[in-house]
């Protein structure tokens, strides 16, 4: 039988994870925790409820970044001020995200640790070039999220380790930014393909840009290559047409169930496309 304990501080949890390691399972909305139990895909000795630690709840803004608590929701993403105002690419992401009842409980930190290919904050957390803070008994350290992600499922977390806060460095002013998602239905999808840009004009000519993909690669992936190539280039259709050709081939997506790998690549160039223009748009409407 499952042990289940309420921690209520971040000692507790980590003493808890320090006891159990790999045989504890964290939760705190439970979107994702409670499909794997229910299928029989974990099985857990104990399950480690953190949803009750109030220093795992909130937002601070430190110069040109914010550190966002693991266990903020993405309902606080879609709606807190703050992040709307300064890091919009993340509230739109977030917006995303299943139904209401599901931004009302699912976490940033569940969504990163779940390391799902298709989560959907991880493009907008990777043109952030977001950290992560993984605490332990034995101290804290950060890691980039990208070095983060392993591959499906996989991630740098230490069974012993807490993931407690995202280090989001603000893209500042002069940026544009657009996040797009495909998926089967217009709601309550997972995405076949998504796509977050941010772009920085000087003079009609790419200054900066920044690309992320989500659901065509092991894990969600910057487009860096297409990235180099972009700076400079003036912005017209052509240089936009062949920024999004770019981006798709540096995906290796899959065929499953919900598309074909093919299609994904295809689709994939069209947000990329759609995702600059409107961004762009954005920016010029500034």
């Amino acid at each position: 039988m499952m042990e289940f304990i309420q921690a209520t501080s971040s000692e507790q949890a980590l003493k808890t994870l320090a006891e159990y390691g790999e045989d504890c399972a964290i939760v705190s909305g439970g979107t994702d925790l409670v499909v794997s139990l229910r299928r029989e895909l974990i099985r857990p000795k104990v399950i480690l409820d953190i949803s009750r630690i109030g220093a795992l709840r909130g937002i601070e803004r430190r110069d040109s970044s914010l550190t966002l608590s693991a266990t903020l929701t993405m309902t606080d993403l879609c709606y807190t001020e703050a992040i709307r105002r300064s890091a919009p690419l993340l509230a739109e992401a977030a917006a995303t995200v299943g139904s209401p009842l599901i931004r009302n409980r699912a976490t940033l930190g569940g969504n990163i640790v779940t390391a799902s290919p298709a989560g959907d904050t991880l493009p907008a957390l990777l043109v952030h070039n977001a950290n992560v803070r993984l605490c332990s008994l034995s101290g804290s350290r950060e890691i980039a999220l990208r070095e983060f992600l392993r591959g499906p499922k996989r991630t740098d977390r230490r069974p012993v380790e807490l993931l407690t806060a995202v280090i989001l460095p603000l893209l500042g002013d002069g940026w544009g930014s657009r996040f797009v998602k495909l998926g089967q239905r217009s709601a309550l999808a997972i995405a076949i393909a998504s796509a977050a840009v941010a772009v920085k004009i000087k003079s009609h000519i790419i200054a900066e840009i920044r690309i992320a993909l989500g659901s065509v690669a092991p894990v969600p992936l910057r487009a860096c290559r297409t990235e180099n190539w972009a700076i400079g280039k003036p912005l017209e259709k052509e240089s936009i047409e062949k920024i999004a050709q770019m981006a798709a081939t540096e995906a290796s997506p899959i065929s499953d169930v919900r598309a074909s790998a093919e299609y994904r690549r295809r689709v994939t160039s069209a947000l990329v496309e759609e995702a600059l223009r409107e961004a762009v748009n954005r920016l010029l409407r500034k």
